[in-house]
């Protein structure tokens, strides 16, 4: 339900600071930011991880369910999505169940050394 209002509240802040395109990270199921490009909002998902640890795809009734919701949005709303692994575009596209809408760009991420010393 959390997950369900902030995406809510996104779209909220999208629509008043009139965005022309979100690039959303994390927090909401990328479903519910169907609304949003209904309202012609380029909605560009960012996945860190893969929505399901390789090789253990859920199974329960509202798996399938928020799988098919976001299959859906991955198919015909999302303008892209940025995935950081092989592992994450394969998901994404076994969810979308076709061609996605947008293109699937891999991006890793580089981190400083001196960030980890210590």
């Amino acid at each position: 339900l959390g997950q369900l209002l902030y995406g809510l509240r996104l779209t909220g802040w999208a629509w008043r600071f009139r965005a022309a395109a979100a690039v959303v990270a994390e927090g909401t199921h990328p479903f519910v930011l169907s609304v949003l490009a209904w309202t012609g909002v380029a909605v560009i998902p960012t996945l860190h991880c893969a929505p399901w640890p390789a090789g253990r795809r859920r199974s329960g009734r509202v798996a399938r369910l928020l799988d098919g919701l976001n299959g859906r949005f991955y198919r015909r709303a999302a303008a892209a999505t940025v995935c950081v692994s092989p592992e994450c575009e394969r998901q994404v596209r076994e969810l979308s169940g076709g061609p996605p809408r947008g293109p699937i760009v891999q991006s890793r991420p580089t981190f400083r050394r001196a960030a980890f010393e210590g």
